[in-house]
């Protein structure tokens, strides 16, 4: 599993820190699809911000699941710690390369990204327990 995080954290890198934002060459064609779905009813709030904070909310929940299930459950919470100090790192080296630009949203959406994916793994091992516990009688007798 630490393998995993290393190589899909490198993805993330490459992918943040390309030296133009990886939905330049096809802008033109999201904002027309946006369009054709506003024309045939869509809700105004469906904007490009929108797809833009999902894309980063979804491009930082594998870290959060990666690394939770790298934690001790009791350490879960250190996930979207770490998910934060490593988009502060990516914002801080965008802010300063031509063409690209640090962005506190991008913070706060790869930050609950991250939370998000930490708390899918507390949800998995709560429900695991909670089955694990049920199928064992109270009464039964402990081995060892």
């Amino acid at each position: 599993m630490p393998y995993a995080l290393a190589a899909y954290t490198l993805l993330v890198l490459a992918v943040t820190l390309w030296p133009e934002a990886p939905d330049k060459p096809v802008t033109k064609q999201i904002r027309t699809v946006i369009d054709k779905a506003h024309e045939a009813g869509a809700p105004p709030r469906l904007g490009y911000n929108l797809i833009e904070y999902s894309a980063n909310f979804f491009l930082f929940l594998p870290i959060g699941i990666l690394l939770a299930i790298l934690l001790t459950p009791k350490l879960w919470w250190f996930a979207p710690v770490v998910g934060m100090t490593l988009t502060f790192a990516i914002e801080f080296i965008q802010s300063n390369m031509p063409g690209r630009h640090a962005s506190h949203m991008d913070v706060l959406y790869n930050t609950l990204g991250t939370l998000g994916g930490a708390l899918i793994v507390v949800a998995a091992r709560w429900l695991i327990g909670r089955r694990h516990n049920a199928a064992i009688p109270p009464d039964a007798p402990v081995t060892v």
